[in-house]
């Protein structure tokens, strides 16, 4: 099971049918010294832990971490059809990667069972599930088996190792700097950009069920709900940003390189509670407005995403307010 979630989290996650039981070791410890202790003579009594659909224990993952890992929904079928494979391929190149045939079966296979009999008959009372996989992630991250920038909030105190850098990535950061910067630059997109993009961006987040933005294709971003400070009403705003190792976002209030400061900069002043919608998912969020060395430091990153800030900067003539939005 560590195994498995370190390799889940740390490349990919298969999503097949089917779920898995979560018991805490020293739970199972306990419950052999009771079975033991208390005489109670031959019997077989059941204890297979907490069970979770793989959906749900990818989003108990990401709720602890604060790091949407990568998913992949497959049928069952492919699920084993795809251990086999590796079978095969680890025989001809070994490589670490938990899945196999075996592992396979079992992740399609597994089913719920009823504990209460064996809790009754051992006085046992579990930890609950959130708690055991807790403390299963933050071992690993502890251990070295798990990467800071996957283990989010639970990576041990100090640890700012960087996303590593994939083909997509790579690939994207050229696009922004050879073809989006120069056109994010120029007059006609400023003038233009801010009454097309964000329209489009909400219409497409809306249809999509909050899972996509259009300005995605070129560069990481979020919707960003905030509450009006004069209104009351909830207002979206779709943004590029800059996802931390520690689970945070990095936001911006370029406004197109426009004079004046956006309208959502100015509701995190007035209420510092907002939602980010990312990757279609809902977080509650405390926004600061960061200043001094932690907004240089700051901004560096944000220019890495859209290197078109510091033209944006110097276009309207302001210091442009950089946020930092923390799940809560």
């Amino acid at each position: 099971m560590m195994e498995g979630l370190a390799g889940a989290l740390g490349s990919v996650w298969p999503m097949p049918r089917g779920g898995v039981a979560l018991l805490h070791v020293d739970d199972l410890a306990q419950a052999l010294v009771r079975m033991v202790a208390r005489g109670l003579g031959p019997r077989r009594l059941m204890l297979g832990g907490d069970y979770l659909t793989w959906v749900e224990l990818a989003d108990l993952c990401d709720e602890l971490t604060g790091v949407p890992c990568r998913r992949l929904v497959v049928p069952g079928w492919v699920m084993t059809g795809l251990g086999s494979l590796l079978d095969v391929a680890k025989r001809v190149k070994p490589f670490d990667y938990p899945l196999t045939r075996d592992a396979a079966e079992i992740m399609v296979s597994m089913v719920p069972t009823d504990d209460s009999a064996t809790e009754t008959a051992l006085g046992l009372t579990r930890r609950s599930p959130r708690a055991t996989l807790e403390e299963a992630l933050r071992c690993l991250a502890a251990d070295g088996h798990l990467a800071p920038d996957r283990a989010g909030r639970l990576a041990p105190p100090g640890a700012t190792t960087a996303p590593r850098p994939t083909r997509r990535g790579r690939a994207r950061g050229w696009v922004a700097r050879r073809v989006v910067r120069p056109i994010a630059a120029s007059a006609l997109f400023r003038r233009v950009g801010p009454r097309v993009f964000p329209r489009l961006d909400r219409l497409v987040h809306r249809l999509s069920g909050g899972r996509l933005v259009t300005s995605q294709l070129f560069v990481t971003s979020l919707v960003l709900t905030t509450t009006g400070r004069r209104s009351g009403a909830p207002r979206e705003a779709p943004l590029a940003c800059a996802v931390e190792p520690t689970g945070s976002w990095l936001v911006v209030g370029s406004n197109f390189g426009r004079e004046q400061h956006p309208a959502w900069t100015s509701n995190l002043l007035a209420s510092s509670t907002a939602t980010v919608s990312y990757r279609g998912r809902s977080t509650t969020v405390t926004a600061r407005l960061l200043s001094g060395p932690e907004r240089d430091d700051a901004w560096q990153t944000l220019r890495e995403v859209w290197p078109a800030y510091d033209q944006y900067e110097a276009t309207a003539g302001r210091r442009l307010r950089v946020f930092r939005l923390t799940p809560e």
